[in-house]
């Protein structure tokens, strides 16, 4: 019998709270905008689009969360 694993990242929402994203579900980050452009929450760095079609605006720059997702690939998950 095999062992089946799930991997999630850890981000924060503009509340702070813990949120936990499947990385393989992610289809698209962007960047929040300058702040004279911003169209989302002051707070939000990253806007995560996820495959079913929801998103999680996060605390956490897009570069850092890219990082994570990298980091898990390197280890084989």
């Amino acid at each position: 019998m095999g062992l089946l694993a799930f991997i999630f990242i850890a981000v924060h929402t503009i509340d702070g709270q813990l949120m936990v994203i499947n990385p393989q579900q992610i289809v698209t980050m962007r960047e929040a905008r300058d702040q004279d452009q911003r169209v989302v929450h002051g707070k939000v760095r990253c806007v995560v689009t996820l495959s079913d079609g929801k998103y999680a605006s996060t605390l956490e720059p897009c570069a850092e969360i890219r990082k994570m997702v990298e980091s898990m690939r390197g280890t084989g998950q």
